[in-house]
């Protein structure tokens, strides 16, 4: 007989003796052997629909249905008291089922969950510690002991909020930790330092997390040591200090100028020398000061105030020294006469012998009748010296003539050999003289 490709139900062919009843019972016992093979394939392969869990058994794609709505459930929001949290609700969980629950308060400690009648179990991450909920809703997994949070993503790190900048947050176990490592944007300065005497500089800075780079270029952060003395106007120029050249000055030249000159009250010479560095010392920088400074400090430095042949800073003086000499005669015996300018008179001479100079300026005082006269008249020649010879009186006890420039008489002379005056009338006892040449 020939039949179909797929069931091998009974074909008619044109040529055959066709026997209604023989042939439609053939086909209708081909079909159902065909259909009886097939559906029992189906059953084996999906099972009987009465062996079905679900509360739907009325049909494969029904029972899907239900599957796919309740295989993760939602049980709805739980209620609390502090970290104990419990709900009723309809479903029936399982052991290794899990399930959708929104939680109505934040955790603080060790958080608790019951199910209806159940027993309230903790709350754990994956990793075992106790889970940190929100008011928020999470995916929880019952097995048997714990509810477990699921999808909390991989592992923490050991980060705290002391090692986290502050404004920042991170994840812990615990939950998020904001940061507290204060941010030192903008240069912070700091006042705080200190040099240990071998070249370094020491300085403290407030903790916390330096960012800026200050034109120092990327990846290197910076902060500001502020001190208005560290300039180069206050570093030698032959010295650099962390990179800063100084300016000032250094003077090793052994005949710098001075740039000026004056006195102090007690007569001291004050110097004003140019600004720089001197290490001090002989050969290290000394002042020079100028025989024209030294003058416009002491006007007295000239040539007409010091001794001839003596220099004193550069100025040789011009000045021939008066010589001097003194002493106590008595007069000659007799007395003398006497013409002067002023008249004739009778007086007392005396003679001084043995002088080194030419005296030029001679005075004398004399006691008479034991008392030194205020009233002394004394009268000078110059014998062939051309000197002056003149004669007053005065209430000092001194008569003094200055020997210049006249000459005459024969008694009176002036000379380094002889000295020989004529002084006052009177019993004259005691005679003190001088001399400068």
């Amino acid at each position: 007989m020939t039949t179909t490709s797929n069931y091998n139900l009974p074909l008619i062919l044109d040529n055959s003796i066709n026997d209604v009843k023989r042939d439609t019972n053939a086909l209708a016992n081909a079909v159902d052997s065909a259909i009886a093979t097939t559906a029992g394939s189906i059953r084996n392969d999906i099972g009987v629909m009465g062996d079905l869990t679900t509360a739907d058994k009325n049909s494969l794609v029904e029972a899907v249905n239900e599957v796919h709505t309740k295989a993760t459930p939602h049980l709805g929001t739980t209620t609390n008291s502090g970290d104990s949290y419990s709900i009723t609700t309809t479903e029936s969980i399982a052991a290794n089922r899990k399930f959708t629950i929104k939680f109505n308060a934040a955790s603080s400690t060790v958080p608790t969950l019951k199910i209806n009648s159940g027993t309230a179990s903790a709350i754990k991450k994956a990793n075992g510690n106790n889970a940190k909920l929100y008011a928020s809703v999470y995916t929880l997994f019952w097995d048997g002991t714990n509810f477990t949070l699921l999808g909390e993503g991989g592992e923490y790190g050991t980060a705290g909020a002391a090692d986290v900048l502050a404004g920042k947050t991170v994840g812990t176990d615990t939950g998020l930790v904001t940061g507290t490592i204060p941010s030192r944007a903008n240069d912070q300065y700091s006042s705080s330092f200190y040099t240990n005497g071998s070249g370094d500089l020491v300085t403290g800075f407030p903790t916390g997390a330096y960012l800026n780079n200050s034109g120092f270029g990327a990846g290197i952060a910076s902060a500001t040591i502020n001190d208005p003395d560290f300039i180069a106007a206050n570093i030698r120029s032959d010295k650099n200090i962390f990179g800063l050249q100084g300016s000032i000055p250094v003077i090793t030249s052994g005949s710098d100028p001075a740039q000026g000159v004056g006195q102090w009250p007690d007569g001291g010479l004050a110097v004003y020398p140019s600004e720089g560095y001197r290490k001090g010392g002989a050969g290290a920088g000394e002042i020079k000061v100028s025989v024209t400074q030294l003058q416009s400090a002491e006007p007295d430095l000239s040539a007409g105030n010091i001794r001839s042949g003596v220099t004193i800073y550069g100025v040789t003086g011009n000045v021939t020294p008066r010589q001097y000499a003194a002493g106590t005669v008595s007069p000659d015996a007799g007395t003398y006469n006497a013409g002067i300018r002023e008249g004739s008179y009778q007086m007392n001479r005396i003679s001084v012998t043995g002088l080194s100079f030419n005296p030029n300026i001679f005075r004398v005082r004399f006691k008479a009748d034991g008392v030194w006269s205020t009233s002394v008249m004394c009268d000078i020649w110059g014998y062939g010296l051309g000197c002056f010879v003149t004669w007053w009186w005065n209430n000092e006890y001194w008569a003094t003539e200055v020997v210049t420039g006249w000459a005459g008489g024969t008694d009176i002379q002036m000379s380094a050999s002889l000295c020989r005056a004529m002084v006052g009338t009177g019993s004259i006892t005691e005679i003190t003289w001088e001399a400068w040449s």
